[in-house]
């Protein structure tokens, strides 16, 4: 159960002189600093500074960052929870959270051809880690899912489909399992394949539109890990903008 496993990692801040955990988190733990986004405001405890969230950007006084949407900007927040206390000024934190490169496979952009853009986000292996996705742009996603089959609640997927997804491409061996799970969010289609879905995604695509790889599933029924996968991905687009 979910509970038994928290109770368990809580043991882990019995060891720890600090300990921080997100304010989402609605379990009672005793002497701990919180953060997180309540609203447009964004709290950390210990850490006075006006800091703001609007329209996918930390807004700090007269300065704007640009984040990834809400997931990118509570990392960030975890990120000045942990600097407040070793006293690194909040100006150096985000400098240089302004000046980071993302890594591959996480929501990673791999071009931008003809207004469209291709973002590879393979290491989405479960719902969550595909809303967090979904989060970071405001519509016209054309989102490509699919891979090895795991019971999960796709069906969590529904609102924010509905919201912001022109169309959703299936592919892989749970393809079928999703497609029944999602039933109220009417514009998809399953494929055979990623080159399938990715040639039917350019296809459709529009001017403004984001072509978004966030699978949702491991990767396991076709290849070896989460990083052949984004990696074939990007061959693909590759090929596609040296056409």
């Amino acid at each position: 159960k979910i509970s038994n496993y928290f109770q368990k990692k809580k043991k882990i801040f019995l060891n720890s002189q600090y300990s921080i955990i997100s304010s989402d988190i609605n379990e009672k733990i005793d002497d701990v600093i919180k953060y997180g986004i309540d609203n447009s405001v964004i709290r950390i405890d210990g850490l006075d500074d006006n800091l703001e969230f609007i329209n996918n950007k930390i807004i700090f006084g007269k300065y704007a960052y640009n984040t990834r949407g809400r997931h990118d900007a509570l990392n960030l927040c975890a990120s000045l929870a942990v600097c407040n206390i070793i006293n690194i000024p909040i100006m150096n934190v985000l400098n240089s959270f302004k000046q980071r490169t993302p890594l591959k496979h996480r929501q990673e952009f791999l071009l931008e051809k003809s207004g469209i853009k291709f973002i590879n986000d393979s290491k989405s292996t479960n719902v969550n880690s595909t809303l967090a996705a979904l989060d970071a742009y405001e519509h016209n996603i054309i989102l490509l899912m699919g891979g090895a089959k795991k019971n999960m609640p796709y069906e969590n997927l529904e609102k924010t489909l509905n919201k912001k997804v022109k169309k959703l491409i299936l592919f892989g061996d749970n393809s079928n399992y999703i497609f029944t799970k999602i039933q109220n969010y009417l514009n998809k289609i399953k494929l055979n394949n990623m080159n399938e879905a990715l040639d039917y995604a350019i296809s459709i695509a529009d001017k403004g539109d984001v072509i978004l790889l966030s699978p949702g599933s491991p990767s396991f029924d076709t290849y070896e890990n989460f990083e052949k996968r984004g990696d074939h991905f990007r061959s693909l687009v590759e090929s596609y903008d040296n056409k």
